[in-house]
């Protein structure tokens, strides 16, 4: 695909960037709709068993994930780790932070505090990652740094229900101000 055909398509992942926001258009309004919009029937992916919020060892392994569709918000968040050789034949080890855009719907409560909320979901899973990248060496291999992932997204995962209990999701707005405040100086964003 070139790059000036993007605009074009929805992916139903969404890499963390400082620079670009989740934004409610970005994020469907409830499940049916996600349903709609991608249709597998016709692509042979793998189908490996995962389950949202969680890390993804290769981007094949991503998938819809089947929720409750009488519930009024989901939001999914995950890392992926990836691995290939360089030019020199080395291993070099590929880290993201995601938010599964395919998976995750909002009906309700579509406010601009609320969508705050969710960008500083997103920058804790970030902040936890660049953490976890700062902490790999070349000498790992890859079952040592999955192990490590994992244990990295369950500390952020800990730190997101602080935030989210802290905040009351996001209805206690100086609170809301204070995470949002702290997370801007650690990851240089702007929400």
């Amino acid at each position: 695909m070139c790059i000036r055909d993007r605009k074009y398509t929805k992916p139903s992942v969404i890499s963390w960037d400082k620079d670009k926001r989740l934004e409610w258009e970005s994020i469907k309004h409830d499940l049916a709709e996600n349903k709609k919009e991608h249709n597998f029937t016709n692509r042979d992916y793998n189908r490996a068993s995962i389950k949202a919020d969680t890390v993804y060892y290769s981007i094949s392994e991503i998938k819809i994930n089947n929720t409750d569709s009488g519930s009024k918000q989901k939001f999914n968040f995950g890392y992926i780790l990836d691995t290939h050789k360089n030019k020199n034949g080395n291993e070099q080890f590929i880290t993201r932070t995601l938010f599964d855009r395919g998976s995750s719907f909002c009906k309700f409560n579509r406010t601009t505090n609320k969508l705050i909320y969710l960008n500083l979901v997103f920058d804790i899973y970030e902040y936890y990652r660049q953490n976890l990248n700062s902490q790999i060496n070349k000498k790992m291999t890859f079952d040592e740094v999955k192990i490590m992932c994992e244990d990295k997204f369950k500390e952020a995962s800990l730190t997101v229900k602080k935030m989210r209990d802290e905040t009351s999701y996001g209805l206690n707005y100086q609170k809301l101000i204070s995470w949002e405040n702290n997370l801007k100086q650690k990851l240089n964003s702007n929400n």
